[in-house]
């Protein structure tokens, strides 16, 4: 997960972290100028509140985070100042042309998931996913399309899934659930969130004891991810209308579902190797 990133999910943050969180993210560029003391002042704490918030959030101390929002601020910026994600090409654009938008379109996506998700947070997702006896999958619209293929990568491996929504079959999806399994909800713009049969689903998962699992671009401090015990969070960059298509979008969620994937299979190589060759071999 991005220094932003971390800024703004807020874990364990008492009012004076969220004082400096808040201020940091909306003067981002200030902060290279200001020392701790006036940061301290800026916000009305302490430099001791600032060093210990910089600790919450793994990093070492005030200069380190200076550092690291610097670089991470760079890179977003050589990010948003190539390709349009919701219009990377125009109307007279020639093939050629319009193929290298697209294929540059999807290389700074998967380059941004890379920068931005936390390797301890996949980690954390794939062993939920393995230790699961069912993972219930919730998506909508083209995002079933990705999580159908997760969903048949691990079958192979001998997990067994559940998605719901490709059909629409939420309520009996939902009904398989027991004691232990993950719901895993995947949304770019986290919309997913806000609807009555996801709600619904959310209120049956946690009555039954079982584990929830997000995999968006929302923000996370937009109160929709609360309550989810595993997130896996990239930046929202395509517009969730009007965009020409979903190639920023659905290459962000392709990514973090197959690093999640990579993660599961590497956590027992060589029965899921067997077992992934078994179930090959048999497929012809």
């Amino acid at each position: 997960m991005s220094l932003v990133d971390r800024l703004k999910v807020g874990r364990d943050f008492t009012q004076a972290d969220m004082a400096i969180a808040s201020y940091i993210l909306h003067h981002p560029d200030d902060i290279a100028r200001l020392t701790i003391g006036e940061l301290a002042s800026e916000t009305h704490t302490s430099k001791s509140a600032i060093v210990r918030l910089c600790r919450k959030i793994g990093i070492a101390g005030y200069r380190d985070l200076r550092i690291e929002l610097a670089t991470e601020l760079e890179k977003r910026r050589s990010l948003l100042l190539g390709i349009d994600a919701d219009q990377p090409f125009g109307e007279r654009e020639s093939c050629a042309t319009m193929m290298r938008a697209v294929a540059q379109l999807q290389h700074e996506a998967l380059e941004e998931c890379y920068q931005a998700i936390a390797p301890q947070a996949v980690d954390a997702l794939a062993r939920a996913v393995a230790e699961a006896p069912h993972v219930l999958i919730y998506a909508m619209g083209e995002t079933c399309l990705a999580t159908e293929q997760f969903a048949s990568m691990l079958a192979k491996l001998g997990v067994h899934c559940v998605v719901a929504g490709l059909r629409g079959d939420y309520a009996s999806a939902t009904n398989l659930a027991v004691e232990g399994d993950l719901g895993l909800f995947v949304s770019y713009s986290g919309k997913l969130m806000d609807q009555p049969f996801c709600r619904r689903a959310r209120s049956i998962l946690e009555e039954r004891g079982c584990f929830m699992a997000a995999v968006t671009a929302a923000d996370p401090g937009s109160g929709r991810l609360e309550g989810f015990d595993h997130l896996i969070c990239f930046p929202l960059r395509e517009g969730t209308e009007g965009a020409i298509g979903p190639f920023y979008s659905s290459e962000c969620i392709r990514y973090a579902l197959n690093c999640v994937y990579a993660r599961v299979f590497s956590l027992d190589f060589d029965a899921n190797g067997a077992s992934k060759s078994a179930v090959d071999h048999m497929s012809g």
